[in-house]
């Protein structure tokens, strides 16, 4: 069982700091959630797939995929991350 869900938040007695201390966890760790992906991060995963599956791709064809994909962008932001790519 992982230790942070033994920890009972809304309880009296312990403390939630007496609580990791004694499961021996630090409390920035109880108290962390992770972030995600960044959506930039995510389209240019995707448009590098795509340019090395389909080299001859240009901007528009890279914009239907997003778009496909649920990803509404302009083209001219496509224009500049394509050239970073290259």
């Amino acid at each position: 069982m992982n230790r942070k869900a033994m920890i009972n938040k809304g309880e009296e007695g312990l403390s939630i700091r007496r609580q990791c201390e004694l499961l021996s966890i630090s409390r920035s760790s109880y108290y962390y959630s992770p972030i995600g992906e960044n959506l930039k991060n995510i389209e240019m995963n995707l448009m590098d797939k795509h340019i090395l599956e389909v080299p001859t791709a240009g901007v528009l064809t890279m914009q239907s995929m997003l778009s496909d994909k649920g990803i509404n962008t302009n083209i001219t932001g496509l224009q500049l991350i394509e050239d970073c790519l290259q």
